[in-house]
């Protein structure tokens, strides 16, 4: 190590499907231990991060015109491969814009919808999200307010008589937003 700087390690990895474990803790632990375990070290991680990753039922990114739009494009789906994925991608969509051809437009296109065997993954997982989405929304309107929020953890909550997103941090500080896009301004409720 040279002198005056600090060495560090970037781990990345872990694999869960958003919806099926509610325990992200545990698995940054798991993550963790495996690093430590793997170069013989003790770890403190100083930051942590958490995404859901989306696969599309053939394992292509989707990129290009959204279904049933001409104006609206997408990319979607990079599989954790969002470096290789995502350059790919905005390489279909930069040609879309500028009205050019493209080799990889055909295999990422958007609007495909694949083989049987992706179409029956696709409803499968559909069927699952709407599942999940009733039941969530079901459970946020008959759950308790915001005394019930833990430390580390957030959601949607009903305040007088609102949804609000709350998040209460390591030193038991809660904070509220207004569920509200930023984007569209659409509601995330």
């Amino acid at each position: 190590m040279a002198r005056g700087r600090a060495e560090r390690l970037i781990v990345v990895g872990g694999d869960r499907q958003v919806g099926k474990s509610d325990d992200t803790r545990a698995a940054y632990q798991a993550l963790v231990d495996w690093a430590g375990s793997t170069w013989n070290c003790s770890i403190e991680p100083e930051y942590r991060w958490s995404a859901h990753d989306y696969a599309s039922p053939d394992l292509l990114p989707y990129a290009g015109r959204a279904p049933g739009s001409e104006a609206i494009l997408v990319a979607t789906g990079m599989h954790k491969w969002g470096l290789t994925n995502g350059t790919a991608a905005a390489g279909v969509l930069r040609d879309l814009i500028l009205d050019r051809d493209n080799p990889s437009a055909a295999p990422y296109d958007a609007g495909r919808i694949g083989d049987a065997r992706s179409v029956a993954e696709l409803i499968k997982n559909n069927l699952k999200v709407g599942k999940d989405f009733t039941v969530g929304h079901a459970t946020r309107v008959l759950t308790a307010g915001l005394d019930h929020v833990e430390v580390g953890e957030g959601g949607l909550y009903q305040h007088d008589g609102r949804t609000v997103g709350a998040y209460r941090n390591q030193d038991g500080e809660l904070h509220t937003v207004k569920p509200v896009c930023t984007h569209l301004g659409c509601s995330l409720t």
